[in-house]
């Protein structure tokens, strides 16, 4: 075995672009080749952090993507590459509050400034400096522009991060300046980290009701403690059917006149009877459609706009989140990318052809909130047309009740009760 002296430090980023035929790459918990492998792999396109090299085999920490959240990988096989270094890549920690910071299409700040806004959390390769801070990137991952000019850092605030060593930043940067003049790195207390949440809407819905919908525990969150990502399913209806919304929530939803789902269910039933009905009757067959297409299309959006530290969903939503870390787990993930799920008037899955996804409790953080009043509360507490309750699905569930339907509570002051509560599960579960 090769002595400690041997290995290397290795602070660099790295790219994975092997194992596309295989859905990523082989992760093992030591560095010789012959050590336990990890029971999932580390996803194509992943970004990391290196920690130490020996010879072909990298020690990484997981920056974005999906995979084990460290583990050791080898650099190449055969003659192929299966990671990339990646050199001046730079993570943004800056514009939280703002959902993003401002990118410019030229190097001076009175340039144009582009549309769309650089997602907190996204990484970039820096492609060239310029004065006063100024970085010209590359989108790497997370959303915003593929290419443009932002500002590292503004004042005593900064803006973006430097992944790597600290030694190589200034090479990194100022190829055309001195370093003082860019990169003097503030204190990592001088920002605190905020709270990421990817919120999923429910059935006939849009992101605008569920960023009201959201809005009370938001409040108790606080506006600059936590960053929110409001997102919608992909089946469409017709605005006409907003006619089973209330008043106030076709007026929310009227912005854009577009209510969507996460999925379409068939039920197969001979009779004319209310949907709720087929739903609750356990002779009835539903059939879920296209569900692998559909958290196919989740983890790709979670990959690219990530990484999250809670997921919160809403009704159907819930499901939809179900499937999501089903599927996760079925393909081999022990650990979830992201801290804890949080289900709002959550349902189980009722397709029996996924029942087994869910044979045994996930070990995940979760929080499960229940309207007794709504029409799904016993369909969900009790697990009707299934074999357990809903929370059941998961190892050491919190369950929090209120008086209220199928709805975000509102009534105080048992809503606040609930909301300090939610918010304060996020809070530990991310660790801050």
């Amino acid at each position: 075995a090769p002595s400690m002296s041997s290995i290397s430090a290795c602070s660099a980023a790295w790219r994975v672009v092997g194992g596309t035929e295989k859905g990523g790459i082989l992760v093992r918990e030591g560095r010789e080749t012959g050590s336990a492998p990890a029971q999932e792999r580390l996803s194509t396109g992943a970004l990391v952090l290196g920690l130490a090299r020996e010879g072909d085999r990298l020690q990484y920490k997981l920056l974005h993507g999906l995979g084990p959240v460290s583990g050791w990988v080898s650099v190449t096989i055969q003659g192929k590459n299966l990671l990339e270094r990646l050199d001046g890549v730079w993570e943004v920690v800056g514009g939280a509050e703002k959902g993003g910071l401002v990118v410019r299409s030229g190097q001076e700040l009175a340039s144009e400034p582009l549309q769309v806004r650089l997602a907190t959390g996204a990484f970039v390769q820096q492609l060239e400096s310029g004065d006063g801070n100024r970085l010209r990137f590359a989108l790497l991952s997370g959303s915003g522009p593929q290419d443009g000019w932002v500002t590292t850092q503004l004042a005593d605030k900064q803006l973006m991060r430097f992944v790597g060593n600290p030694a190589e930043e200034s090479g990194a940067v100022a190829s055309q300046q001195s370093s003082s003049q860019v990169h003097k790195r503030p204190s990592r207390s001088l920002e605190l980290r905020k709270l990421r949440v990817f919120a999923m809407a429910g059935s006939i819905s849009c992101k605008e009701l569920l960023k009201f919908q959201c809005g009370a525990l938001a409040a108790v969150l606080g506006k600059d403690a936590a960053e929110w990502t409001y997102a919608e399913g992909t089946v469409t209806h017709p605005w006409e059917i907003s006619a089973a919304l209330s008043e106030f929530e076709r007026a929310v939803a009227g912005q854009r006149k577009e209510l969507t789902s996460w999925y379409h269910d068939i039920y197969h039933c001979q009779k004319d009877r209310p949907t709720i009905e087929k739903q609750f009757d356990p002779s009835v067959r539903v059939e879920s459609v296209d569900i692998p297409q559909k958290v196919e299309l989740l983890k790709q959006r979670l990959v690219r706009e990530g990484p999250f530290d809670v997921i919160l969903a809403f009704s159907q939503g819930c499901i939809m989140l179900h499937y999501l870390i089903g599927h996760l787990c079925k393909d081999g993930t022990s650990e979830l990318p992201w801290k804890l799920s949080v289900f709002f008037e959550g349902m189980h899955i009722r397709d029996s052809q996924y029942a087994s996804l869910f044979e045994k409790p996930v070990s995940h953080p979760s929080v499960h909130v229940f309207g007794e009043s709504s029409d799904y509360y016993k369909y969900a507490r009790e697990g009707w047309c299934s074999n357990r309750r809903v929370e059941e699905y998961y190892q050491s569930p919190l369950v929090l009740t209120h008086e209220e339907g199928h709805q975000f509570p509102s009534r105080q002051p048992k809503a606040k009760e609930i909301y300090d509560q939610v918010a304060a599960e996020m809070r530990r579960c991310a660790s801050l």
